[in-house]
């Protein structure tokens, strides 16, 4: 689960409560807003009790749950249940949109959903938004642009790149893929293993130009370590 520290001491604040009895909770992200209150992605299994407080069953697959600023579950909440997959990172969009990485076929309110999600500020599904990759929940993050397009930074499976793992794709601003991003290859050629890479984060060092860091050493067969550099565009620039 989640526990609070002091900062000066770095000790347990034994205050802070737990949502267990009512949920036990699985990892994932969170996000805490400025009144105190939390979001809990993950896998977490909903508990249920007798009139005498005597455990009944549990019912696992709910993929986000909110907590008060006490750390106990919030009874007023519309707990999301998200079997048979999961969510894992939580992200605010510029346009206070939240994006939420799904691992896994998942569906959320009833919908069934791809890789990724965007719901308004209460949690509800914005069904403007709709994605068709995959993933496994490892959307790391984002690149907005001006004009509503983004670009996603993960692990995906995508019909327009059959047969392929993509670590970066950009999407339109209904959250369909756009094909005409090229598919940049980044891979882990190690002594040990050898794999698709990932990227965990980036750097606008320039309008539109990227440094992107991860798990890589090879982009596009060139090595290069666990750093490259990109543009908006799609290209990799091979200067640096």
């Amino acid at each position: 689960g989640v526990i609070r520290c002091f900062l000066s001491s770095g000790t347990a604040d034994y205050t802070y409560g737990y949502p267990y009895p009512e949920f036990a909770t699985g990892g994932g992200g969170f996000y805490t807003f400025s009144d105190g209150k939390q979001w809990r992605a993950g896998w977490h299994s909903r508990r249920y009790y007798d009139e005498q407080g005597n455990w009944l069953y549990s019912v696992p697959g709910y993929g986000l749950i909110q907590v008060l600023p006490d750390g106990t579950t919030d009874p007023d909440f519309d707990h999301k249940y998200t079997a048979p997959g999961r969510l894992t990172t939580i992200f605010e969009a510029p346009d206070g949109h939240f994006l939420f990485g799904c691992g896994g076929g998942t569906q959320y309110e009833g919908r069934p959903v791809g890789g990724l999600i965007r719901t308004l500020a209460d949690a509800s599904l914005d069904t403007t938004f709709n994605t068709t990759f995959l993933s496994w929940g490892r959307v790391f993050n984002y690149y907005f642009y001006p004009d509503g397009r983004m670009l996603a930074f993960g692990d995906f499976v995508a019909p327009e790149y059959p047969e392929d793992t993509v670590n970066v794709l950009r999407l339109l601003p209904d959250g369909s893929t756009d094909p005409s991003w090229p598919n940049i290859n980044f891979r882990y050629e190690g002594a040990y293993f050898s794999g698709f890479g990932s990227i965990y984060d980036y750097l606008e060092i320039e309008p539109g130009k990227l440094i992107v860091v991860g798990e890589f050493d090879h982009v596009d067969g060139q090595p290069v370590g666990c750093m490259a550099v990109i543009d908006t565009s799609g290209n990799v620039l091979w200067d640096y």
